[in-house]
């Protein structure tokens, strides 16, 4: 029997949200990093719009995130009823959600579930945030370093990102 996700995937994208990623994914210096010309982006754009789902945003509630970047993207998933969402900022998650899930590198499924047992409301500097971001990510590690290791013995190495110095 096929594993069944636990969590449905979905694209939920505002009109402010599509419009940030054609900002950034046409500047020179992205396309430059993604290897992707002005049709690529467009097809890819093209994609986007064809196979997320369209939210209207209503503006009772803002959120107030430590990058204001990460705004857009929080604000479509609370709008379209997201019951997760993806992210790289474990502080951040655990400030907002009631549980982390760290996901496996290829394939992607949860390793492990984090409860987020913390009172209301937190703040990203407190300890015990840090704390609980301190035992995410120490598995986190564990799980890129696997990785690395998986990439390493066929023969991938890391990409170097332009302008980073080379030893």
């Amino acid at each position: 029997m096929a594993e069944r996700a636990r969590w449905p995937a979905g694209a939920w994208v505002t009109t402010a949200l599509f419009l940030e990623y054609e900002d950034v994914l046409n500047r020179p210096e992205q396309r430059l990093a993604t290897g992707m010309a002005k049709e690529d982006v467009l097809g890819f754009l093209a994609a986007l719009a064809s196979a997320a789902e369209p939210v209207d945003v209503h503006f009772m509630w803002r959120p107030q995130l430590a990058d204001p970047a990460d705004e857009l993207v929080l604000e479509a998933a609370v709008n379209g009823r997201a019951s997760a969402i993806v992210t790289h900022n474990v502080r951040e998650a655990i400030r907002l959600g009631d549980r982390v899930a760290l996901l496996t590198f290829r394939p992607g499924r949860v390793k492990r579930e984090f409860p987020v047992n913390l009172p209301r409301p937190r703040v990203l500097e407190d300890i015990h945030v840090a704390h609980a971001a301190r035992e995410i990510l120490d598995e986190l590690r564990e799980e890129i370093n696997r990785s690395l290791e998986v990439e390493y013995s066929v023969g991938v190495k890391p990409r170097v990102e332009p302008g980073a110095e080379q030893q």
